[in-house]
Formats: C-alpha cells, structure tokens, sequence
C-alpha cells in the first residue's frame, strides 16, 4: 500500500515541502494543492504514480517534481492551476514556401525518329544539382522527435501523433492530410503559407522541439558574402603546363597553407583536366580588398591577365549560389515521327525544339557555418566551350561538340579569409588575318594579298573567393 503523502507549510508559503510515495499523481496533487491552498484542475486523462520527497522549494521546481516525471503539464489559469497530459505551442518559422534547386547543367541532345521506334541520338551533357524542399525536411524531422524512441522514454503515455499539412502548391505539396483527431493523440500542424508550426505533445518532447527550433532559427537565418574574382591568365609559352604557384612572388603578404586537391571529371565522355591538380592558397583575414592588386601583378608574371567577372553574393548558410558568366548558345533539337493511316499516305511530322548552351563558366557555391566561425565552402566551377558541331548520319540533326573542364573540391577558411583557385585550363584555336591594307579588303583577289593564322593558347583560370559572416 503507497504510503500517505506529507505536506510541510513553510513560511509565507514561498517554498513547499512534500513527500510521497508510490501514490497516484491525480491523488498526490490533490493532497498537494488541499495542503498548499491551490486550486487545482487536473485533467481525467493524468495516470501515473509519484515517488517524491522534497524540501524547501520554490513553486515551479516543485511542480516539475510532482509532474514532470510522468511527462505531464501545468499551466496557470487565474488563479487555477490546470494539469494536462498534452500541452499546445505555436511556433514561427520563417522560410520561404517553395522547393530550391540548384543547377549548374550543360546538356544537349537531338534526335531523329521514323514511325513505330528507331533512331539517332546525339547527346552531350554535364550536369550538378541540389535540391533542398525546407518544409519537408522540416516535417520528417519534427515527426522523428514526437514519435520515435518511445520504448526509451520516461513518457510511458507519450501520445500517438497525427499529422495535418496544409495545401501547398508552390512547395509541390499536392495533398492534404486532415484527419479527426481522437480525444488522447498529439498532432503536428505546418502550415507553410504563414510560416508557422503547431504541436501537440507531452510536456518532455515539447522541449525537445523547443530545443531543435531554437536551434534551427539560429543556424539557417545565419548569412555568407562571399566577394568572387574570376580571372583568366594567358599562359606564357613557358608556362604552357599551368601556373607555377611555387614561383610567384606576392611580396609582403602573408599567405597561408597551399593544397593540392584531386580533380575529376563528370561523365565519361568528358576529358580530365589538361593542368596539374586543383590549386589552393589561403590568405589570412587582414588580407584586404586592396591587396588583391598585389595578387593580380603576381599573377602577370605568368602571363596576360583579365578579370573575367566580379559579383558579390550573399547567401543564407548551407544554400547554393550560382554565379554564371558567359554567353548563351541556341541549338535545335529535332524530332521526326512517322504516322501509319489507313488506306492512306504516312504522315510526317517534324518538330524543332529550341535548346540553350551556357558557353563560358557556371560556378556553384555553397556555404557551410560551423559552430567555431570557420567557413567550409562546396566550390565547383565548369568551364564548357563548343569546339564544333556533330552531325548525326541522316544529316538532320546536329548537336554541339562541348569541350568541358570541371571539379568540385571543399575548402574550409575563416571568417574574411581569401582563398585563391586555380588549375583549370582550356585550350583555344584563334584565327589572326594578315593582309595588304586596301587590297586586302578587295573582293576576289583578297587571297593573294593575305593570309590566315591559326594558333592555339592556353588559358588558366583563376577563382578568388573571400567569404564573410554576416553579423
């Protein structure tokens, strides 16, 4: 039999002392508030049993005492102390409502059919993706907290949970899950158009959840800037295996630890790298804005050299950023279908379908804050240039032939650190005209007065990346 629970007064009643043992928790609060002068309402769903013998405590800890073991709840109601099995809280999220895809693609194909199957294709394609659907993630990870480990837990009635998702097409969320909930479940209510998240659970695993948001907020409303140089260097005759990191001279800048990285190409059918290994050097946060003009003479020691493009992103931690800086090439697709009819002649149809070609460089960012302040950050740079056109046998379709340099490496800086890319390089044919001015402009005879020169340059290119928290 429990023993009979024991009630101490203290004075000005601001601390409580209590002592039960083996008593129902409905039968130990009631005995609890009587002694107290509480007015308590408990809910006829509360079951379980108190063990408890405190002294001196304040209200709070020792209604945690009573209650908290067996996952229950307490709220006051003027003046009325409520106690629940399951507690409700709203909470805010602010995220957009939309599925984000990162795409760094170069790909084309063309084909040509005749009736019933067969074909020609021609395809060229190289491609990096990232798809993050925040909500969704979002509700699989809170169900995984208010569902899973129950065997485990000192919750011995966590509730069964029951999930209703609110239409949300631009999120691609194309059903509605809205179920009559009985009268002991819990529930999850995500509402991706007010950015807000409603549960219903014991008071443990609302904690639980307090704690996961708390610390969601506080890492994806993290921000990066990332200040992005992207420069070509001519190679020099004598540099026609790449920069010589190891010989240029930044003069009184202090540079830090420089990193040889694999590189590989995607695909099979894209050759490797024509330079040596992915290059990195790392310059230390008092390196300033102004010092890359240092940078860029060293970097002329090794050839001619031409910024490229220079954009300033910002970007929200662990989403992708695509800087792309080129010229955009048209090429049609076909596709030829032969009909059968009956009694009649076949019917031919041709459809042209316009495709688009980023010739020039994609590169792909994607920041990572870590709990010190460093920056890892996902670099991957694709460098596509059309070397000529494939016509497929039957001569109706043609498609690009695409000279492709990529890699993808990770690198990991500190707040405002530099750090500088290179070993991408590219093989160009150019043509130079020479002629006698005026009759070399003649029609008909501007052959005999001229020439054509064809030459092939190699030309490296050049990633400097300064990444900073924003604050």
């Amino acid at each position: 039999m429990p023993e009979p629970a024991v009630a101490t007064p203290v004075a000005a009643r601001k601390l409580y002392t209590f002592r039960a043992r083996g008593l129902p928790v409905e039968l130990a609060m009631a005995q609890f508030a009587q002694v107290y002068g509480i007015n308590v309402s408990i809910d006829r769903d509360v079951r379980g049993q108190v063990t408890a013998d405190f002294r001196n405590l304040p209200l709070d800890k020792a209604l945690e005492a009573l209650l908290e073991v067996n996952g229950l709840s307490w709220e006051w109601d003027d003046g009325l102390l409520r106690v629940t099995r399951l507690q409700t809280k709203t909470f805010n999220v602010d995220y957009l409502r939309l599925t984000r895809t990162g795409n760094s693609t170069t790909t084309t194909s063309s084909t040509s059919t005749g009736g019933g199957g067969g074909g020609d294709t021609t395809r060229a394609g190289l491609s990096k993706s990232d798809t993050i659907n925040f909500w969704s993630e979002l509700e699989s990870q809170l169900e995984d907290i208010l569902t899973k480990g129950r065997a485990d837990s000192t919750d011995e009635q966590a509730p069964p949970m029951e999930t209703v998702t609110t239409l949300d097409r631009v999120a691609n969320t194309t059903t509605t899950s809205i179920k009559p909930l009985k009268e002991k479940e819990g529930r999850l209510i995500i509402n991706r158009l007010s950015g807000t998240v409603q549960v219903t659970s014991t008071r443990t695993r609302m904690r639980a959840v307090e704690d996961y948001l708390k610390q969601l907020h506080e890492n994806i409303g993290r921000q990066v800037f990332i200040d992005v140089r992207i420069v070509e260097v001519g190679l020099n005759s004598d540099r026609s295996l790449g920069i010589d990191w190891n010989q240029i001279n930044f003069g009184a800048l202090k540079v830090g630890s420089a990193t040889n990285f694999t590189t590989s190409a995607a695909g099979s059918n894209v050759p490797p790298l024509t330079a040596a290994a992915l290059y990195s050097k790392v310059f230390p946060k008092s390196f300033l804005v102004n010092d890359m003009d240092v940078v860029i003479r060293a970097l002329q020691q090794q050839g001619d050299v031409k910024v490229v493009s220079q954009p300033r992103i910002r970007t929200l931690n662990n989403q992708s950023a695509i800087v792309r800086s080129g010229t955009e090439r048209t090429f049609f697709t076909t596709q030829t279908v032969l009909t059968p009819v009956a009694g009649g002649t076949p019917v031919i149809s041709t459809t042209t379908t316009p495709t688009t070609i980023t010739e020039g460089l994609v590169l792909s960012l994607t920041p990572q804050i870590s709990v010190n302040g460093r920056i890892a950050m996902d670099v991957s740079p694709v460098i596509t240039r059309i070397s000529g056109v494939d016509v497929s046998p039957d001569g109706k379709s043609n498609a690009p032939r695409l000279d492709v340099k990529q890699t993808s490496t990770m690198v990991r800086v500190g707040d405002g650190e530099t750090v500088i890319i290179g070993g991408l390089i590219q093989e160009v044919e150019e043509e130079t005209n020479r002629a006698v001015p005026g009759l070399g402009d003649v029609p008909g005879v501007r052959n005999l007065f001229g020439t054509t020169y064809k030459s092939l340059s190699r030309r490296e290119l050049v990633v400097i990346l300064t990444p900073y928290i924003v604050q």
